[in-house]
């Protein structure tokens, strides 16, 4: 037996005789109520993927340091307040999922996990990350939002293979200098970190591809925002913006964007210039009028301009080539163009 799959079931304790399949490849344990892991597990020297997610282990075994060819361990889900040290015999790991626990701080330890790609540490209790996190040399994706973290240490800038930082809800209150420091970095996800302006420091990230602010105060883009000119994801919404820079439209690599739930008043008529956008998302503003020029984004699929003041909205827009879905419901709009009414990937209000 190389697969054994144990999910669905009530089994709060795995009995000793799991050692004895040492052909297993693969074991999943998943939302059965497990309470422990046998010393025994350590015998799986074979096993590649363990997924023990969704289950109330508080601890797991110093065995588990034994299973030098494992390359997948999940453990989400569960009640871990420590990890044992002899983690670092997991030298083959390539994917650690640890988050929805209690952890309070990780091992020195885990800086011996040289092969690891795949981090994930979100929703747990840590207030700080080791130094050794710096030895990850192949780590190429870290989730750390939703913990208690106030800084980043500085041998985070040693990781040159990371591509993708999700670090929102952690209580920074500034941005982590380190993050500048990432030059592969294409992806950062800074939502709910208490940043009170806009991070110009990340125009140094050559490749950053896609930026997430929702939830800081910043108040506003300013004009240099033409820095970010890799651009393709950007996210604002609920930054307490009144305007949006024109110099926006200058992101010409830019997909999708979002600044919902802000005090805007206008759109800059210069975004008809983001020919490659496909998404936008302006829903909950103050917005009363939609420039003609957006017309021109002939790839724009999704538009959003619910929770506005629009009092007229343009059949223009409904014959974008390539448009899928267009919201504008909760806006007091007194009477639609019959192309507006009767296109039904539009979202609106009933006029009856």
């Amino acid at each position: 037996m190389q697969h054994l799959y144990l999910g669905g079931r009530d089994l709060s304790v795995l009995p000793p005789e799991i050692g004895k399949l040492t052909q297993l490849r693969e074991l999943r344990i998943s939302g059965t109520k497990l309470r422990a892991l046998p010393p025994e597990i350590g015998q799986l020297t074979g096993l590649r993927s363990l997924d023990i997610s969704l289950n109330t282990l508080e601890t797991l075994p110093d065995e588990i340091g034994q299973l030098k060819s494992l390359e997948y361990l999940d453990v989400y889900g569960n009640s871990l307040r420590r990890l044992p040290p002899t983690i670092k015999g997991l030298t083959q790991l390539m994917h650690l999922n640890l988050s929805g626990n209690k952890l309070v701080h990780l091992p020195d330890e885990i800086g011996e996990l040289e092969r690891l790609e795949f981090l994930n540490i979100r929703v747990n209790q840590l207030e700080a990350l080791p130094l050794s996190i710096g030895r990850l040399s192949q780590l190429q994706k870290l989730f750390m939002g939703l913990n208690k973290l106030r800084s980043l240490p500085n041998t985070l800038s040693q990781l040159k293979a990371l591509t993708e930082v999700y670090t929102g809800a952690n209580p920074f209150g500034h941005l982590p200098r380190v993050l500048t420091k990432l030059p592969a970095l294409a992806s950062l996800d800074l939502t709910s970190t208490g940043l009170t302006r806009f991070p110009l420091e990340l125009s140094r990230l050559p490749h950053l591809r896609i930026l997430n602010l929702r939830n800081n105060p910043i108040g506003s883009v300013p004009p240099e925002i033409v820095r970010f000119n890799q651009l393709e994801g950007f996210n604002v919404s609920s930054c307490s913006l009144t305007q949006l820079p024109k110099a926006l439209s200058r992101l010409s690599k830019l997909k999708w964007f979002r600044a919902a739930d802000n005090q805007l008043t206008h759109i800059p008529p210069e975004m008809g210039q983001l020919t490659r956008l496909e998404l936008l998302n302006l829903s909950g503003n103050l917005i009363a009028d939609v420039p003609l020029t957006l017309c021109s984004l002939q790839r724009l699929k999704s538009l959003n301009l619910s929770k506005n003041q629009l009092t007229y909205f343009a059949e223009e827009f409904v014959h974008l080539p390539s448009i899928q879905h267009i919201n504008i419901l909760a806006n007091p709009i007194e009477a639609l163009p019959k192309g507006v009414l009767e296109a039904r990937f539009v979202h609106k209000d009933r006029k009856d």
